[in-house]
């Protein structure tokens, strides 16, 4: 991903004080850019590596999504404080708990609390009848401890993501195969809270790599699709000093670029199986040669309560609109060991107005309906917030963020990263025939071989021209779009009106047999998106009568 990458291993100790005191003083000394995580706690019901039965009970299964002060809050904490971005594998609890355990009587083995680790040679299994006394040996070990009357809990796929990637500050990765599809094991969102996870997703499934000894192999999992996002990191960074003047990126520009740049996959918009899309290290590391130092794609700043803050954002041609907002947000330490209540200390809000003074609002999900497709509305969840508006029309947008409350700090640093202009205005488009949006305001009389050079400026705009014929014969219309298709009526002097469409970058044309002299009119209008040009050229041609020069008498 990154050859020319330095990479450096780390030993977890197992102690999260110790190691986030790790990365917080270890790393940047170092030169490093991008932290990966491949790692997770073992939640709810997990393979067995060990003999016996094929699937282990862990329990803790409502800390899947979850936050506590220890581990998810030590990891937003220390990313405040650090430059380094930690990327983390969302986990591979998408299908484990869906039906791990099979009847009639549901052999499982255990773990022991006071060890952490899996009892060996014992089987538990569901009491059929309630009566925790019906269980057969030796399908299970003899005793009522081993009979368990109280079923441990199904689940999946959603609400499945691991501990620690559930942290606001971090990047946490998904897995998909090479069709884009999602691995099956994958973890899914949302947090508890209902914040987006995963945040982004990779190649996870058949995934070449590296092992022991100089080999390669295959593997799967989210923690080979969270190295590929770790190397991406790097070559973000790389392309970010060759534009800024060998500077780093803060860890949040490096995080919203990713999502910024990502390939949308799943529902429209964010969704709790893919969160923002498919990295796409290309169209990301675009966006910085785009703004080339200059704010016009990339910005960041910080913002005070109540404050509001706006930008210009122009749009020459017709496409699809993103804004993405991202703040690294202060840590929160919940009463008990983890909290599904609102993690989102200070909440900043982004919103774009079109040139029609409409505002689209930022993606919310629906945590109660995990597969469903994100709705517009404020969102006071997410410390990443994102507006698309597909198909946007030409002109000129104002982005506006605001500081809806900031209870952490005077104020709140954030990045703002769109693939529009900002703090540009659109070009205007000029046509010199205007104004001639109705029969009565039409250009001409336009001669016959006289050809015009126009524009439709909008999607609602209409452009009519008059031409009058002194004699009978053909008259024809031939038509010439550039980048955007256009719709071509001719009417008047009693005919049926005649109507073509002409796609972007062909010709056409559109007539009718004059039987008597008369005036008529050419309407021509957009027939779909407009481009960034949207000229297109006319030129009548038609039979004319020449009146007959008087001689005068010269004396």
């Amino acid at each position: 991903m990154a050859p020319g990458a330095k990479a450096h291993e780390f030993l977890a100790t197992g102690d999260p004080a110790m190691d986030l005191n790790s990365k917080q003083n270890d790393l940047a000394p170092l030169g490093v850019v991008a932290d990966n995580n491949s790692w997770g706690y073992s939640l709810g019901w997990q393979p067995n590596t060990t003999s016996g039965p094929p699937e282990v009970w862990w329990g803790s299964e409502d800390l899947f999504g979850g936050y506590d002060g220890v581990y998810t809050g030590g990891f937003d904490s220390t990313a405040i404080k650090t430059p380094v971005i930690f990327v983390h594998s969302a986990g591979n609890d998408g299908s484990e708990g869906v039906a791990p355990v099979s009847p009639p009587w549901f052999e499982h083995a255990h773990v022991d609390d006071n060890t952490g680790d899996i009892i060996k040679n014992q089987i538990f299994c569901y009491s059929q009848n309630g009566s925790g006394t019906d269980c057969p040996t030796p399908t299970c070990s003899a005793g009522s401890t081993h009979c368990e009357i109280v079923h441990h809990p199904t689940y999946g796929p959603f609400g499945t993501m691991g501990l620690t990637s559930s942290a606001k500050n971090v990047i946490a990765v998904g897995a998909v195969d090479s069709m884009g599809t999602i691995a099956y094991f994958s973890s899914r969102g949302p947090a508890r809270d209902g914040r987006v996870k995963p945040d982004i997703v990779a190649k996870g499934v058949n995934q070449l790599s590296t092992v022991p000894n100089g080999f390669y192999t295959t593997l799967q999992g989210t923690s080979m699709s969270s190295p590929v996002i770790t190397g991406m990191m790097a070559l973000f960074v790389e392309q970010w000093r060759k534009t800024f003047g060998g500077q780093n990126p803060d860890s949040e520009t490096l995080k919203i670029l990713l999502i910024a740049g990502a390939d949308d996959l799943g529902n429209p918009g964010p969704d709790y199986t893919y969160g923002f899309g498919l990295a796409n290290a290309q169209a990301s590391v675009d966006l910085i040669r785009s703004d080339n130092k200059t704010g016009s794609r990339i910005r960041s700043g910080d913002i005070s309560q109540s404050q509001q803050i706006e930008t210009t954002m122009a749009i020459n041609a017709t496409q699809n609109v993103r804004v993405v907002i991202g703040w690294l947000d202060p840590d929160v330490f919940p009463a008990g060991n983890e909290t599904g209540s609102k993690t989102l200390v200070n909440d900043l809000d982004v919103k774009v107005i079109d040139p029609s003074g409409n505002a689209i609002l930022p993606y919310v999900l629906d945590p109660m309906n995990p597969d469903a497709t994100a709705t517009r509305g404020p969102n006071s969840v997410d410390n990443v917030e994102e507006v698309e508006i597909r198909n946007a029309a030409p002109g000129t947008y104002r982005v506006v963020v605001t500081g809806t409350t900031i209870a952490s700090g005077s104020t709140q640093h954030y990045v703002l990263i769109a693939n529009g202009q900002l703090g540009a205005t659109a070009a205007a488009c000029t046509d010199l025939f205007e104004p001639n949006d109705t029969e009565a305001s039409a250009f001409g009389s336009l001669a016959s071989g006289q050809q015009i050079r126009a524009k439709t400026c909008t999607s609602t705009d209409v452009d009519f021209y008059r031409i009058n014929v002194t004699a009978a014969g053909p008259l024809s219309i031939a038509i010439t779009a550039t980048d955007t298709p256009i719709r071509v009526t001719l009417s008047g002097n009693g005919i049926t009106p005649v109507v073509t469409n002409v796609a972007a970058g062909s010709s056409g044309s559109v007539g009718t047999q004059v039987t008597s002299p008369g005036t008529y009119f050419v309407k021509v209008e957009p027939a779909g998106t407009i481009g960034a040009n949207a000229s297109y050229t006319l030129t009548p041609t038609y039979s004319f009568s020449i009146p007959p020069r008087r001689r005068t008498s010269r004396h």
